[in-house]
């Protein structure tokens, strides 16, 4: 078929070539090799909460008296817990007395029953040849009373009279224990009184000097909140006692 032509006069209409499409790896194979590489985007932190130092010590003075407390009060329980004996493993000790730490009376003149249960270790640390001497001590509030008490509890077990010591001085635990060394001059006394009171009584008998064993008057887990607490607070108050000096009477007896 023969070719068309256009018309005379008339320029041939010429359809427009597509330049390829430019890419980033064609456009830096393009650019001269002096020239600068655009660096790559930067992802952006996470931005982290920034704590003021004023709260963080605000934190700090918050958290150091209890945790302080804590660790007095495992390290009293630490110390201590190798001092601890039976009645059966104490027999023929030989020591210069058995101590029973108050534990107030009944209405009816009668020891309580937690201080009943230390009278009767004592008795059986007694008849095992522990010790021949039983010092009962009690404090000075109705002190004739709780020591009475604990006397004719001892004497109604067959111990003898001339057997049995009453400290009437004995207002806490720490002046029961103080007074073994200033007014009778024990060395080595078996102290008497439930394994949680224990660990305090010997830490003390052990910071003035005494070679003291504990003997637990009861293995019985004490459910009794309050006083756990209490005891949580007297060993920290009888801790400063053994560091730092005697506290005041009016302070030492509202803890115990």
């Amino acid at each position: 078929m023969p070719q068309q032509r256009p018309p005379a006069g008339r320029r041939p209409v010429q359809t427009p070539r597509r330049r390829p499409a430019t890419t980033s790896h064609t456009r830096s194979a393009a650019a001269p090799s002096g020239a600068k590489k655009s660096a790559p985007p930067r992802r952006r932190k996470k931005s982290r909460r920034h704590i003021p130092r004023w709260l963080k010590l605000l934190i700090a003075i918050i958290l150091l008296p209890p945790v302080c407390c804590v660790l007095v009060n495992l390290f009293i329980l630490a110390t201590t817990t190798g001092n601890m004996a039976t009645p059966d493993e104490l027999a023929d000790a030989d020591a210069d007395c058995i101590v029973v730490l108050g534990a107030g009376i009944e209405p009816d003149g009668t020891p309580s029953p937690i201080l009943a249960k230390r009278l009767d270790t004592a008795i059986a640390l007694y008849e095992n040849g522990a010790s021949d001497e039983i010092i009962v001590s009690g404090g000075e509030d109705a002190a004739q009373s709780e020591v009475s008490a604990m006397r004719n509890y001892l004497l109604d077990a067959d111990i003898p009279s001339m057997a049995i010591t009453t400290d009437t001085h004995g207002i806490d635990t720490f002046a029961s224990v103080k007074n073994l060394r200033t007014i009778y001059d024990v060395q080595t006394p078996i102290l008497v009184s439930q394994r949680f009171h224990l660990y305090r009584a010997v830490f003390i008998a052990e910071q003035m000097d005494l070679d003291a064993i504990g003997c637990p008057a009861s293995e019985e887990n004490i459910h009794d909140n309050g006083l756990l607490l209490r005891e949580f607070a007297a060993r920290l108050k009888d801790f400063a006692q053994c560091k730092f000096g005697e506290l005041p009477q009016e302070t030492r007896s509202t803890v115990g």
